[in-house]
């Protein structure tokens, strides 16, 4: 039953609507409000059934409500030293240059965030990104999870907000609506956030004017042969093994025009950059070689890159990581941040901020704030992040039916 009243709700919603029962909706507790989305008579339920979705202030407003480890790691003095690195590094550039203006090109940069999942490394990454004085000034760039091989895989949701910049290419999808209305493709495309930005007006070039009779062939490699972008007689003649890499060409030239026309620098991230495909490793180290005003923050699995011997260099370090993820043409500069593991206090420190929405932070740090307290969760948690939040959570969960009762 509940498999066939989740079709029902997928059914009922809108593109781009997220729709649940009233049983989910009281699971979440406090944590978030709903609206009733409609009530529906549905095959097999005797009495109509109401469907509810997340209030949508909840996902506008979201300080204070953004993950815990996360907003764990914003005010980190870490995190707070790395975004100053950055920015101040960009000031010396344009200085140095006798430009001051955001368009100004550097020597792409690279940080790579070593760790493993258990001690917080997509949280580390998000709160990098997260920074207001980072975000306002950069065009950020969020990568997929590297679950697989598909060409560019990692690079779809950036090469879809790119294209979708464009009117042409909004243009192009309204009028396919008709000849391909089943396409699940097509219906990302219109739902995706990017529609409800201002776009760039037609005529604005998309890549310089000899690449562009091959930009179709990103239809092929990234959108499994939807024609999403005109194809060219050009693309069509092109051998086999030239597709590739003059994709990989186009691709790197798209990202580098779109960085020019929002004339910010650009901060490509991605989570896994150990794991991407061999397509998109190619158009990595593209990119890497280019002149593009570019910041890469990777993170990588302690044990994926050669970096892990305590007698490596720093130096030495850096060439392997260049080697393994840039190729040896990239001149652009690496740095490397090791995550550890949380120590006893900032162990019980983010637990006590995942209770910060259902209890007073002073309130609730005068209740627990005791040694054996702090011991049992560093040895519950073992140092971890997000087994911290998660103990956090349930004992508030706890907590608060030991109150109603």
């Amino acid at each position: 039953p509940s498999v066939n009243l989740s079709a029902r709700l997928m059914a009922k919603g809108a593109w781009g609507e997220v729709n649940c029962d009233e049983e989910l909706k009281n699971h979440t507790g406090q944590r978030l409000t709903f609206t009733i989305s409609g009530t529906y008579k549905l095959k097999g339920y005797e009495e109509p059934v109401p469907f509810f979705m997340p209030a949508q202030d909840y996902w506008e407003n979201k300080d204070g409500e953004e993950d815990d480890v996360v907003t764990f790691f914003m005010q980190k003095e870490e995190v707070l030293r790395l975004v100053d690195n950055v920015l101040n590094k960009r000031e010396a550039d344009n200085k140095g240059s006798g430009n001051s203006t955001a368009s100004q090109k550097i020597k792409p940069r690279i940080i790579i965030i070593k760790g493993s999942e258990g001690k917080g490394k997509d949280a580390f990454i998000s709160g990098i990104l997260k920074q207001p004085d980072l975000k306002n000034t950069s065009v950020i760039m969020e990568a997929n999870r590297c679950f697989h091989d598909d060409p560019f895989y990692c690079f779809i949701p950036i090469i879809t907000h790119i294209l979708l910049s464009f009117s042409e290419s909004r243009d192009r999808l309204r009028s396919l609506k008709k000849r391909h209305k089943r396409s699940s493709i097509l219906s990302s495309f219109l739902a995706n956030p990017a529609f409800k930005i201002e776009a760039f007006p037609r005529g604005t070039n998309m890549v310089p004017s000899m690449l562009k009779p091959y930009l179709s062939l990103v239809n092929d490699f990234v959108f499994k042969g939807f024609p999403c972008l005109k194809s060219s007689l050009e693309a069509k003649q092109l051998k086999e093994n030239q597709k590739a890499e003059k994709c990989v060409e186009v691709i790197a030239a798209l990202i580098s025009q779109y960085l020019e026309l929002m004339e910010k620098p650009g901060i490509i991230s991605i989570c896994e950059i150990d794991s991407i495909d061999n397509y998109s490793k190619k158009l990595l180290r593209r990119i890497a070689t280019s002149d593009a005003n570019l910041l890469i923050i990777g993170g990588a699995d302690k044990s994926s890159l050669p970096v892990d011997d305590e007698a490596t260099s720093v130096g030495d370090a850096r060439d392997g990581i260049r080697t393994v993820i840039l190729g040896n043409d990239s001149d652009a500069e690496i740095e490397i941040k090791h995550l550890e593991l949380l120590d006893k206090k900032n162990t019980f420190d983010l637990f006590l901020w995942s209770l910060r929405r259902d209890f007073p932070l002073d309130e609730c740090k005068e209740m627990i704030d005791h040694p054996d307290v702090h011991d049992k969760i560093f040895q519950l948690c073992g140092g971890m992040t997000h087994a911290t939040s998660r103990l956090a959570h349930t004992f508030c969960t706890q907590f608060q039916k030991e109150l109603q009762n």
